[in-house]
């Protein structure tokens, strides 16, 4: 999730942005990733930056074979 928020934070700035709003993510059901768990690293993670308060919007994608 560090790696996200970093990602969508250095957008933002690049684009001259100076807050993220919304960080949509899409997780692959056989990921293993635990949507609770997603949610709760994002609150952490953003604390005390610019994506602070921000939502997070997953989407989940089904397996393909």
């Amino acid at each position: 999730m560090e790696d996200a928020v970093r990602m969508a934070m250095d957008a933002a700035k690049s684009a001259g942005a100076s807050r993220v709003l919304a960080l949509r993510l899409r997780v692959g059901t056989l990921s293993g990733a635990v949507p609770e768990a997603l949610r709760f690293a994002f609150d952490v993670v953003c604390r005390d930056t610019i994506a602070e308060g921000a939502s997070l919007e997953m989407e989940s994608v089904p397996a393909a074979g």
